[in-house]
């Protein structure tokens, strides 16, 4: 990202440069990029169970949304606490 934001102002394009230079310490710097809520962690379990049609173990799902979330099912898990009950209450609604 460095030789990008150089090469951005190479060429004349200075706010591009700042723009890849913000992205870059973003990333760079855990505690001030993105964290998820419990509201969307939650609202991407219930998604994945939805969108496969409940096909995929709890397991899994917690993997993927972990995955997508840049942390391990492990760190999900000890994160938020109710992830077994949303996921079963998801299931539930497809049996309705």
């Amino acid at each position: 990202m460095e030789k990008a934001a150089l090469k951005a102002k190479e060429i004349g394009r200075k706010d591009l440069a700042d723009e890849i230079k913000e992205d870059y310490k973003a990333y760079s710097y855990p505690d001030r990029s993105f964290k998820p809520t419990a509201g969307i962690v939650y609202n991407q379990v219930q998604d994945a169970v939805r969108d496969t049609y409940g096909k995929l173990s709890f397991e899994d799902v917690i993997e993927f949304v972990a995955n997508g979330n840049g942390m391990t099912s492990e760190m999900l898990l000890s994160r938020y606490k109710k992830l077994r009950i949303v996921y079963d209450e998801a299931l539930a609604l497809l049996k309705i």
